[in-house]
């Protein structure tokens, strides 16, 4: 499918989207799959929150790029998202962490009711983002079959990382590996997971993938 068909797949469903005012949907593409989803409530945030109470300064929504990753029946790393809207900063900061190569945006998105109240966060934090990570974005024009370049990497380019995550196989006890985990970080936070293949993976409190210590705080 070319680019285009992807993101015609995620305009054609963006209308199921619940949401009453901002719908807005994604696909995620790779080599042997594609996969569209829209915003939406999760059950458990739904079903014990509601929809009306905001978490911290937005809805209890999960934004539809996001979604396209949890929901990726493949890997990410090097996938490309077609999304109907400008990304927020904190969806741009998992796609960085998921490794996504190419992001896509629906011109007729820099219109809406989002790019007009936050339009700032997205040229301020998430294309600085992008832009550290390694993450080329793209407008485009569906009717007219073009795309322009927002922010375009050189080949080879390698973002930086700061405590990457530690993968490794493991056939021991889920407790054991907290226990241990625990022992290792001590009182810093960090996540850990054992995957259906045997790996397991551990995360700790890092920048997102792009950023060191060092840069986190500089305008550079």
């Amino acid at each position: 499918m070319t680019i285009y068909a992807h993101m015609q797949a995620a305009v054609e469903i963006v209308s199921t989207s619940q949401h009453p005012t901002n719908k807005i949907a994604a696909t995620i593409a790779s080599d042997g799959y594609a996969l569209s989803r829209v915003n939406h409530w999760p059950d458990a945030i739904e079903n014990t929150i509601g929809r009306e109470p905001d978490i911290g300064n937005s809805s209890g929504t999960v934004h539809a790029e996001t979604e396209c990753i949890l929901d990726a029946p493949g890997p990410t790393k090097g996938a490309s998202i077609f999304i109907t809207d400008p990304p927020c900063p904190n969806c741009m900061k998992n796609m960085a962490e998921a490794g996504i190569a190419k992001l896509y945006i629906d011109h007729k998105g820099f219109d809406k009711d989002w790019a007009k109240r936050r339009g700032e966060s997205f040229k301020s934090m998430s294309m600085r983002i992008a832009a550290k990570s390694g993450i080329d974005v793209f407008v485009v024009y569906r009717k007219e079959q073009r795309f322009e370049i927002i922010s375009e990497h050189p080949p080879g380019y390698k973002p930086k990382i700061t405590n990457p995550p530690e993968i490794f196989e493991s056939d021991a006890p889920f407790d054991d590996l907290i226990a241990k985990a625990n022992n290792t970080h001590k009182d810093e936070p960090f996540a850990l997971a054992k995957t259906i293949n045997g790996k397991t993976i551990i995360v700790d409190r890092h920048p997102t993938i792009g950023y060191t210590y060092e840069t986190v705080g500089s305008k550079e």
